[in-house]
């Protein structure tokens, strides 16, 4: 009896000690298969002959990810390996790259990954949407890798301000050569430049006076960089748009997400659409240095506190608002339609600085507003004719629900009456008032 409790007692510290050991030792043998129809991720890496695993150690507190080495399958296929270092005790899944398929960053953009496998610290992806050149020399210019927030390790959301995503620069330049029925790969360290502390916001401006409520929001980004900018020439920015309606019953109803990328220039501009009565037309130059931007428009003073820190401001698209009431059904029933903006982030960024010019990848967290403008300066003479047309109609539906209930009626029919009974009013007045004047008219 006693000789199986000791063997027990064994058998149960060597499991501890196995499992210490391998914890300590960089997690090796732990794999994960995401998809099994490709190779392991480690088994690729040590066909290259300098590659060495001892290179790659557990890191518990370090949760950045590394891009190690690219490799191009025959079936046309890119894959990435990458170097997580916390991954046994945090492990984090990349979902991004900044890439640029050419030796410049001119046609960068993000792709998504695919977690094939994954072993110890080391993981293998797949990159969705780059197809391998055919080209006998062709390049693969990476700026940046991303995983997704998180809040228990990451630092920099706001309640004002929503990061959805960390960049972590790479700043490689893979070069494929393929000769003599062979391929060769070469690689580069290239310059980035990093976005610090994004701050994604929206500004409002009423497109003047309608039946209804309707304004336009210009979104923008704000950031300083880890570099002197002295001329912002260019910028690249990526986002998705999604419709977005709110029904009376309180049913909320989504678009497609359509991911934009936008290039911005010094020279160009954006403005409101300014459709409506009384409405005065916004305009605003894409890029603005801080104090441009600060000095043109009336911002709230949470606003203006996220804004000291920053440099230089890029206004990449605008959307439509607008809130309905519509009074001629049942209770009435208010309408909400939008254009949600999310995903947001820097992919580019062309400047001049003492005297040279440089572009360079940018390696910017994703990010998110929050649903509340920026700014108080919208056109006070449309906003006071809307708040008194809704002022108006409040109080007349108000007095038709009162007739409704008193009648035991519908509140529709309430309104009807109420509002029957406003235009006899209203007539019988200016019948009154004509009299007067045809009497006094008379008289003289």
């Amino acid at each position: 009896m006693k000789k199986h409790l000791y063997l027990h007692i064994f058998e149960s510290f060597l499991c501890m000690v196995v499992l210490i050991a391998v914890l300590l030792l960089g997690g090796v043998g732990v794999t994960y298969a995401a998809t099994s129809n490709y190779s392991n991720v480690l088994d690729d890496l040590r066909k290259d002959e300098s590659f060495d695993f001892n290179d790659y150690p557990n890191v518990n507190d370090d949760y950045s990810l590394h891009v190690i080495q690219i490799a191009e399958s025959t079936d046309g296929e890119l894959f990435l390996y990458v170097y997580q270092p916390s991954a046994l005790v945090k492990p984090l899944t990349a979902t991004e790259i900044n890439m640029s398929l050419s030796e410049s960053v001119d046609d960068t953009a993000l792709f998504n990954l695919t977690l094939l496998n994954r072993e110890g610290v080391l993981q293998k992806y797949r990159v969705d949407g780059a197809r391998v050149s055919a080209a006998k020399e062709h390049y693969y210019n990476i700026t940046a890798i991303y995983r997704d927030y998180d809040d228990s390790i990451d630092t920099g959301s706001s309640d004002e301000s929503i990061i959805t995503g960390k960049a972590f620069s790479v700043g490689k330049q893979f070069k494929v050569v393929i000769e003599d029925g062979g391929v060769s790969y070469f690689c580069k360290d290239t310059e980035t430049i990093e976005i610090v502390n994004p701050y994604f916001d929206y500004l409002e401006y009423s497109n003047g006076f309608k039946w209804y409520k309707s304004s336009c929001h210009s979104h923008y980004v704000a950031f300083s960089t880890d570099k002197q900018i002295d001329t912002l020439l260019e910028a690249t920015v990526r986002y998705c748009s999604q419709s977005y309606e709110k029904g009376g019953s309180g049913s909320v109803s989504y678009g497609k997400k359509v991911e934009r990328v936008v290039d911005l220039t010094g020279t160009q501009k954006g403005s409101s659409s300014a459709d409506g009565w009384f409405a005065k037309v916004y305009e605003w130059e894409r890029i603005q240095d801080i104090d441009e931007f600060i000095s043109t428009e009336s911002l709230s003073s949470d606003t203006l506190s996220n804004l000291r820190s920053k440099q230089w401001v890029l206004r990449f698209c605008e959307t439509d608002y607008s809130k309905k009431t519509l009074t001629g059904v049942p209770g009435g029933i208010t309408v909400v339609n939008k254009t949600i903006v999310t995903d947001v982030a820097i992919l580019r960024l062309k400047f001049e600085s003492e005297g040279q010019t440089f572009n360079l990848g940018a390696v910017c967290d994703i990010g998110q507003a929050d649903n509340v403008a920026g700014n108080t300066n919208t056109n006070e003479l449309a906003g006071l004719f809307e708040w008194l047309f809704r002022v108006t109609l409040n109080f007349f539906k108000s007095v038709g629900d009162w007739i409704a209930d008193f009648l035991h009626i519908p509140n529709w029919l309430g309104n009807v009456i109420f509002g029957v009974g406003i235009v006899i009013a209203v007539l019988f007045v200016i019948s009154v008032i004509v009299s007067l004047i045809r009497k006094i008219r008379g008289d003289k």
